[in-house]
């Protein structure tokens, strides 16, 4: 036998990690570190002995290879390309949300694991239950340990010490230098009060607690917010000292040319936002005037110095202008408009146009404080020869931010472009960390295929679309999480269905008996829910038997809405949600052969669901609101319509079917539902 090469040797570690429970989800966000990355990721395979563990790389649109070097030489890790920067913080929610393990450990790619950083890490808080987060120690590009990796959190005085050249004067005094921790040598193992974001582990529990993190800045300041969040939920963090790697300190970023940025964002906005956000307006002011004064004092002794520069050496020069800049960019910031200066900063690193800070830290917190694990989902897709449609379909599936996803993707023996729309769909999924199934299957009708679909899901909730329809934005299933959590009662949630790019509901997308502008932007309890879009959940749906297969389309989403209510459940209208739906055109023959299936099924579902008489009853009411309809409004012969009623007892006594009535109490309550949707607003 061969000997194997390095990635043969990463592809097959890859498969033996993938088929072991998972305990720690390594977290690396890259962006142009095509230098780095490869050494990154050799270092962790070659030092972690003792966990099993994934790997997930989060590629913010890097243009110097990155993805196709991790593709190519580590086929066991994760990648996934967003296509675009997303700044750190939302690139790392992403990877969080696609995680398995029971530890979490964030790791930038210009970092080096000296030792089995992970072990240690994970044994540390295995041994520590009070443990919210653990770091190792560092050591710089020259082997030197690192110092301000860890340090106490921000604090008016410690910045009036430090923009003033006091902490730099007296390094080792507990009163100037304390946000340094002056006396303590890195060489033993400390509770602190903040970590470099560089190297962190997390149990998930706790980030299931204390949520995401916040995206307001793309990087430096979601290590001190979560820091803080972990010392507020009443857990320590803790520096490991006999984990330790070497960190390159900012290679990444230091390719950029415009370091002013980033000095800036580091030592200035993040800050900024921190004192902002825990300690209010007032010291986020001070802070801003400190930063000013400090910074004119600094630029003043500094310029004075420049002026004995041919006495100076070399090196002395090098780091009064590396000072100066650092002094000028704060001034730069101090006096410039906090929201321009973000805005710059998405400009210069093509941070995604629809990056949208804080507002998603609030909603995709919500997704993981869940008791247990994060829900995922799994968006189920039927097809046939609508290789356009699904197109677009597949499009808007792709663009959603919420992780874990899968797609089941079921076509009926499509003989148009749709199998070459579903590769070329499912690649572009994959590479954005969504997993996808692909279904062939005969032409089962929709209540069947839907069902076998079921069988290949995974998610804990079941979110339907038909291919005509698109999603209304990238954000669009994280409400879904919300609404399935404050109310473990709701079965099954109907989403709000557009006319194609209207603001108009669509017409066939009705869930109660009143006129549309009514009820369409309120969220509440229903009878039904409309098959065009809508999530259940995977155990409910299962429990009550799926879709009925003898309809192949058409009044199968009122007889599943009857099971379900007859069990206690509910049917929430969710607004949140929203997908458009471009249907196509029918011909006058087209709505005939709608109606009439719509009749055949509907007596079908009355006599299967309802109480004898009460069935009766309601074919009865049925029949005749169907045919004053056919009269009156879309002025069509009723003969083809009433032709549903010997054809639906000729169905039912050939196919053999069989009753199975709801009770009468849950018959009143579907029925009083029709009238009084009960406003939910809680969600």
């Amino acid at each position: 036998m061969g000997k194997l090469d390095q990635a043969d040797h990463k592809a097959i570690q890859g498969r033996i990690m993938s088929d072991r429970p998972v305990n720690v989800s390594i977290i690396i966000v890259s962006w142009n570190c095509s230098r780095y990355i490869c050494d990154c990721l050799n270092s962790i395979y070659d030092h972690t002995r003792n966990n099993t563990f994934e790997i997930i790389v989060i590629d913010n649109g890097s243009s110097d290879g990155t993805p196709d070097l991790v593709r190519n030489r580590f086929p066991g890790v994760r990648l996934v390309e967003t296509g675009a920067n997303l700044g750190f913080a939302r690139a790392t929610n992403t990877g969080i949300r696609m995680s398995h393990g029971d530890y979490l450990f964030f790791l930038n790619p210009d970092t080096l694991l000296k030792s089995d950083v992970i072990s240690e890490l994970v044994l540390f808080l295995e041994t520590h239950p009070d443990g919210g987060v653990a770091g190792p120690g560092m050591r710089g590009r020259d082997n030197s340990i690192t110092f301000l990796n860890v340090r106490e959190l921000p604090s008016l005085s410690g910045t009036f010490f430090t923009q003033f050249g006091l902490r730099k004067l007296f390094p080792h005094s507990s009163l100037f230098a304390r946000e340094a921790i002056p006396g303590w040598d890195r060489q033993s193992d400390r509770e602190v009060s903040f970590i470099s974001g560089a190297a962190l582990m997390f149990p998930r529990p706790v980030l299931q607690e204390i949520g995401l993190l916040d995206e307001q800045l793309p990087m430096y300041f979601e290590d001190l917010d979560i820091c803080k969040r972990v010392r507020e939920s009443g857990r320590k963090i803790y520096y490991v000292s006999s984990a330790t790697l070497q960190h390159m300190e900012g290679m990444c970023s230091d390719l950029s040319p415009v370091k002013s940025l980033l000095y800036a964002m580091e030592l200035g906005h993040a800050q900024w936002l921190f004192f902002k956000k825990y300690q209010g307006d007032i010291k986020a002011s001070i802070f801003v005037f400190v930063i000013f004064s400090g910074s004119i004092l600094r630029l003043a002794l500094l310029t004075t110095l420049r002026l004995f520069k041919p006495f100076l050496g070399r090196d002395a020069n090098a780091r009064i202008r590396l000072c100066m800049a650092k002094s000028l960019s704060l001034l730069c910031w101090s006096v410039a408009g906090k929201n321009s200066f973000r805005e710059n900063i998405a400009k210069y690193f093509a941070i995604e146009p629809n990056y949208n800070g804080g507002n998603a830290f609030r909603e995709e917190r919500l997704s993981l404080t869940t008791s247990g694990p994060i829900m995922k989902i799994s968006v189920l897709v039927h097809n046939i020869n609508r290789d356009s449609a699904l197109d677009r379909c597949l499009s808007s599936i792709a663009a959603l931010t919420y992780r874990p996803l899968e797609v089941v993707i079921l076509d009926a023996g499509s003989t148009d472009n749709s199998q070459n729309v579903i590769d070329s769909a499912a690649t572009l999924m994959r590479q954005k960390g969504i997993d996808v199934t692909f279904v062939s299957c005969p032409l089962l009708g929709v209540a069947a295929s839907r069902n076998l679909a079921v069988r290949y899901a995974s998610g804990e909730l079941l979110c339907f679309i038909d291919n005509d329809a698109v999603f209304a934005g990238p954000d669009s299933l994280q409400p879904l999480v919300r609404a399935f959590t404050a109310d473990q009662q709701i079965a099954l949630a109907s989403f709000r269905i557009l006319h194609r790019d209207s603001s108009e509901v669509d017409p066939s997308a009705w869930v109660y008996r009143r006129p549309r502008e009514t009820w369409s932007d309120r969220t509440f309890m229903t009878f039904t829910f409309t098959g065009g879009g809508f999530c259940t959940r995977a155990a409910v749906f299962r429990e009550a038997g799926g879709f009925w297969n003898h309809l192949r389309y058409s009044r199968e989403e009122e007889e599943l809405a009857m099971a379900l209510i007859d069990k206690g459940w509910k049917i929430q209208y969710l607004p949140a949600v929203t997908i458009r739906h471009f249907p196509e055109s029918k011909g006058r023959s087209g709505i005939a052969e709608r109606r009439h299936v719509e009749l055949l099924n509907g007596i079908l579902v009355l006599w299967k669901r309802f109480p004898i008489v009460l069935a009766v009853l309601g074919i009865g009411a049925r029949i005749c609101t169907m045919t004053l309809k056919t009269l009156v409004s879309e002025k069509h012969p009723v003969r083809d319509l009433l032709r549903a009623v010997p054809e639906a007892a000729r169905q039912w006594r050939d196919a053999g079917l069989t009753r199975e009535p709801i009770s009468l109490r849950a018959t009143v309550k579907y029925t009083l539902l029709h009238f009084q949707g009960r406003s939910n607003e809680t969600v």
